[in-house]
């Protein structure tokens, strides 16, 4: 004997009562009697019920054979057994049928399939009774309808008396002697309980048995009573042809399934009803609105093309209603628009198809071209075959659902279905294109061959937790393909449970190598150097706050030095760019070399690089002894030369170094070593500095300074004052240096403090252009009174010497002011004439060819050269005050004063002191032969007023052309 399984049908699940194991052999999983029992019933290929009492329940098993060796079963809970007594368990199903029952037809059938699974009956008949003819309405069990019965008027006078009547063996009972069907059906026994319609005996229920029995129970009494006081007003008696059809119907039918159901069933339901037309619909839902969909279209032997209706609220009310509605007349013509293509018809009845949650659907409708009788037991007709024709709408659900399923199962994306214990039970096409494992090499296997094998098994512990918990999990991991590598994927992972219990695994697989690629990519862009392939400012930013905050919450210092390389802007002016990077490289890979992972490092600019050490300490002296260490090593990194192709570099490098934490952000602990490294650069190349609180507030006084200095020059708050030069023999007037001076709301602000900040911008610029335009426009006046000064001195910034506007700014001061070119000296520091030497030499050829004269401001100070010095079309060579201070005293000071001197009188150049504030200075510079001087000794700075009033004749009128 073949063995079986079972499926679902529709949205039901097959209960574990009926199968306890499910995937497994069935009926063979259950008791060996009832196995045997539901077996032999199988073998026929016919169609029956089989009563099983499993746990607390009784169970009817209907069976209908299917496409061979399908079956459709059909398995519906009768009476539970405990927690209730089954009196109270049919109060309920009677309250339960009052709310939900679709009509009392239904009802009735109802109460009655409940009664015959509960009592173990074989066969359960109602009768109606006329006088003394018994007339059989309706039959559960195996065997013929009955013939119409007389009846002994003992037997009707001891019914009415009891109102149950119980014969164990009827073979001794002279009042059925005169019921026939007895003997010919192998009837032994029989329960009989009245049927009373308003106090009138009008029928009964017969509960009979093929085997004799010893007694009835009391509660079969009981449960018979219960039954028969819950029925409805009995159906109008059928004549002999219709009970022969309800004899034959389930024979004529059983063998059919699916749409030759539909077929059979309706021509059958025009033959016995005389319908003009049968309609059979099944429910859809379209976008939030209910339609029928024809499933069966007949009309007098012909069938007609399918037809989708959109239900409207008014029109179908009287269709949809739970109840079976015989329209007629008036309430006819409110459905008869919507039924208008089916001819005219003068009745029609529907008969509302309804799940076990009474949930419609479909719709049994019949048409009729002429009024049927009212005593047609035509709702009979249509209640018996209601609950298979809703199964079987169910069941074409059901396929319709599989089909779905198919074909989401055949999608692009890559689909598992993996049992409750992890094992792989099917594999669609696209994971095995995606994973190119072969079928057989991944079915019936764990799920675990997927995963890495250095994985641990917490993965499937805590995915499991939460599939029980949310029946649902999503992320992304790394499987297996069939060549052995890894990939990345994004899992989502669905539950599919029955009766709460987790039998099976959904998992989609969405293969994202390809995007991981992309975020790889995004993000080298995003957070790495192009050139080094380390971290780049912003990722090291965000290195950074996660270190600082870290670092607040454990109470840790850190530190973040910023590298410098000093005078890089000259390997890459010299040597080239290209070369450069290349320098750039051999730096990254030193530091990553010996710094180890100790340290963090990112390039922060073009010639920056950023590193971040966390876990200094506790203290902020431990962080910079650690520092300081740090600091030793780099410089030794950095103290052994780099061959770039062949070219040896010394390179030398500044650190500016910020420790943390402190009530600061992320970003402004980069800024602190940002300004650190400027402080150290400006105190010496190659050194170190710590970020101090004067640090900060250097940089507040500096950023401070910036924005007055603009508002300063656009409201012309500068003013000159001018320093006279002597001749260091005769004491005559000379010249005068214009020096640059500001107060600022009240207070005179240093030069020396003002003047960096405004190199560091482009208001250099504009400032020593102002000078540039007042010191001569001064100066013309001052010869147009006689004033008798014979030229002008103007300190130009190396900034704005190398502007390349600077040759024609310059002409065009000198045409509108009309200074004599003679009487106008530049003076240019060394650092303005070392920087980029070829260039500074031929612009300072051409301001010589303009007239202009050129001297060198502060020699000695800078890297003083005599071999350049001999290059430079200069007129004048300044000492600094640095020689002239301990000239007088010190001999080595003499001697580099009178080696200058003398090479000036090789070079033909004038030399000036600056500085000069005593007699002895004076005397020394007297001796070794010096031209010119300037200094406290014979006069301070003087503005204009006080320069004229000592100098020159006195003004006339207001001589400040500011």
């Amino acid at each position: 004997m073949l063995t079986r399984q079972l499926t679902a049908i529709g949205s039901s699940v097959v209960p574990d009562a009926v199968c306890p194991f499910p995937g497994q052999p069935w009926p063979e999983q259950l008791p060996a009697d009832e196995a045997s029992e539901i077996n032999q019933l199988l073998d026929k290929q016919q169609a029956g019920c089989v009563q099983l009492a499993r746990y607390d329940t009784l169970w009817l098993l209907q069976f209908i054979p299917d496409r061979h060796p399908e079956w459709i079963l059909v398995a519906q809970p009768l009476l539970a057994t405990t927690g209730s007594s089954p009196l109270q368990a049919l109060e309920f199903l009677e309250l339960d049928k009052q709310a939900t029952s679709s009509s009392g037809v239904e009802r009735n059938r109802r109460i009655l399939h409940t009664l015959y699974a509960a009592t173990g009956c074989e066969r359960l008949i109602l009768w109606s009774l006329d006088s003394q003819l018994m007339t059989p309405l309706f039959m559960l069990g195996n065997g013929k309808i009955p013939s119409p019965q007389t009846v002994d008027n003992r037997y009707l006078k001891a019914l009415r008396s009891r109102g149950c009547l119980g014969f164990s063996d009827l073979s001794h009972q002279p009042m059925l002697k005169s019921q026939q069907y007895l003997a010919e059906d192998d009837i032994h026994a029989r329960l009989d309980v009245q049927l009373q319609q308003s106090g009138v005996l009008s029928g009964l229920i017969t509960l009979e048995y093929r085997s004799f029995q010893q007694s009835f129970p009391a509660l079969t009494f009981q449960l018979a009573e219960k039954a028969a006081s819950l029925l409805l007003e009995l159906p109008p008696s059928p004549n002999l042809d219709h009970l022969q059809w309800l004899q034959d119907f389930n024979i004529r039918i059983a063998s059919h399934s699916g749409t030759a159901y539909f077929a059979h069933l309706a021509q059958l339901l025009a033959e016995q009803c005389q319908a003009s037309q049968v309609l059979i619909w099944r429910q859809l839902q379209r976008e939030g609105q209910a339609h029928l969909a024809s499933v069966v279209r007949y009309d007098r032997g012909s069938w007609l093309p399918e037809q989708e209706l959109s239900l409207q609220p008014d029109a179908w009310q009287l269709l949809l209603d739970p109840k079976p509605q015989r329209l007629q007349g008036d309430s006819l013509e409110v459905v008869r628009p919507l039924l208008a293509e089916y001819g005219n018809f003068e009745a029609c009845l529907s008969y509302p198809l309804l799940d076990e949650d009474q949930q419609l659907v479909g719709l049994m409708c019949l048409l009729f071209r002429n009024q049927p009788a009212n005593s047609a037991p035509l709702e009979t007709i249509l209640a018996l075959t209601a609950h298979r024709t809703t199964g079987e709408l169910l069941r074409r659900r059901f396929e319709e659902e599989l089909q779905l399923a198919r074909a989401a199962f055949e999608t692009p994306m890559a689909v598992l279905v993996i049992d409750a214990l992890g094992f792989i039970e099917r594999a669609n096409p696209a994971f095995i294109a995606m994973t190119q494992f072969a079928p057989e090499a991944i079915i019936g296997h764990h799920m675990k061959l997927l995963r890495p094998s250095f994985y641990d098994d917490e993965f499937y512990n805590s995915l499991q937790q939460t599939l029980k918990r949310q029946n649902y999990w999503q992320g992304e991991e790394n499987i297996l393909k069939a060549n052995g590598f890894y990939f990345p994927v994004r899992l989502t992972i669905t539950t599919i449970r029955r009766h709460d219990e987790i039998t099976h695994y959904l998992c989609t697989i969405d293969d994202i190598s390809e995007r991981r690629h992309n975020e790889q990519q995004i993000e080298q862009l995003a957070y790495y150097d192009d050139l080094t392939n380390i971290y780049n400012r912003r990722a090291m930013l965000e290195q950074l706050e996660m270190a600082l905050q870290e670092a607040q919450e454990l109470g840790l210092f850190g530190a973040l030095l910023l590298l410098d390389i000093d005078h890089f802007k000259n390997i890459n002016d010299s040597l080239g760019h290209a070369l450069g990077d290349q320098l750039l490289k051999a730096i990254v890979v030193r530091l990553q070399n010996n710094l180890g992972q100790q340290l963090l490092l990112a390039r922060a600019s073009a010639d920056q690089f950023a590193l971040l050490a966390k876990d200094l300490g506790s203290s902020l002296i431990s962080a910079r002894i650690q520092c300081e260490y740090l600091v030793q090593e780099l410089s030794s990194l950095f103290s052994q030369p780099f061959d770039i192709n062949g070219i040896t570099l010394h390179v030398t490098c500044t650190l500016g170094i910020s420790v943390f934490p402190d009530e600061v952000s992320f970003a402004e602990v980069m800024q602190q070593a940002d300004t650190a490294v400027h402080i150290a650069k400006r105190q010496s190349g190659g050194g170190h500095a710590f970020f101090t609180s004067d640090m900060g507030r250097a940089v507040r006084r500096r950023l401070e300074l910036n924005n007055q200095l603009r508002d300063a020059l656009r409201l012309h708050a500068f003013q000159l004052y001018y320093q006279p030069q002597f001749s260091v023999v005769s004491g005559a007037l000379v010249g005068a240096e214009a020096l640059l001076r500001w107060e600022h709301q009240g207070t005179f602000i240093s030069p020396a403090e003002f003047i960096p900040v405004a190199e560091e911008t482009s208001l250099i610029n504009e400032i020593g252009l102002w000078v540039l335009r007042q010191a001569c426009t001064q100066f013309v006046y001052w010869q147009s009174i006689g004033m008798p000064l014979p030229a002008i001195s103007v300190n130009v910034s190396a900034r704005q010497f190398h502007h390349r506007d600077f040759l024609p700014q310059l002409e065009l001061i000198m045409q509108e002011s009309g200074i004599p070119a003679p009487c106008l000296l530049l003076e240019l520091t060394e650092s303005v004439v070392l920087e980029n030497l070829n260039e500074t030499v031929h612009k300072m050829q051409a301001i010589r060819q303009l007239g202009i004269r050129l001297s060198i401001d502060d020699f000695g100070t800078g890297y003083s050269s005599l071999a350049y010095l001999k290059e430079l079309p200069v007129n004048e060579v300044k000492l600094d005050r640095s020689f002239i201070m301990r000239l007088a005293e010190d001999h080595k000071d003499r001697v580099l004063v009178a080696t200058v001197l003398a090479l000036a009188e090789v070079m033909d150049f004038s030399v000036i002191a600056e500085g000069v504030e005593t007699e002895e200075q004076l005397q020394v510079l007297r001796d070794l032969g010096c031209d010119h001087f300037q200094g406290f000794l014979r006069s301070r700075p003087l503005p204009v007023r006080e320069l004229e009033q000592q100098f020159g004749p006195p003004p006339a009128s207001p001589h400040n052309h500011e």
